[in-house]
């Protein structure tokens, strides 16, 4: 089967690059906690928290709603995939 390779659209490309942010927002916290722990650090880091967690909820919501988009896009009048149905339609009248 040859595929041809369709680039990303803009809501995907920008679904990779929101899960970049959170990827690199995670890594982050966790180099931050073993640098407090290192240094012994028994402050509170809210200057951290307060910056990350408004960027965290606004990047989630708007990857769910890319999520949500892309599921309506690829759902039928049925209720079953679009895919399922182009393949099920590919396989009609084929026999083993």
């Amino acid at each position: 089967m040859d595929k041809e390779k369709r680039p990303l659209g803009f809501t995907n490309k920008m679904a990779v690059f929101i899960l970049a942010v959170l990827a690199s927002a995670v890594i982050l916290s966790f180099i931050l906690a073993v640098l407090s722990i290192k240094y012994e650090y028994m402050g509170a880091l809210a200057c951290w928290t307060a910056c990350l967690t408004p960027i965290g909820i606004g990047l989630d919501i708007v990857l769910n709603s890319v999520v949500k988009k892309n599921h309506a896009e690829n759902t039928g009048e049925s209720g079953e995939g679009i895919r399922y149905r182009q393949l099920v339609n590919e396989m009609e009248g084929k026999t083993i």
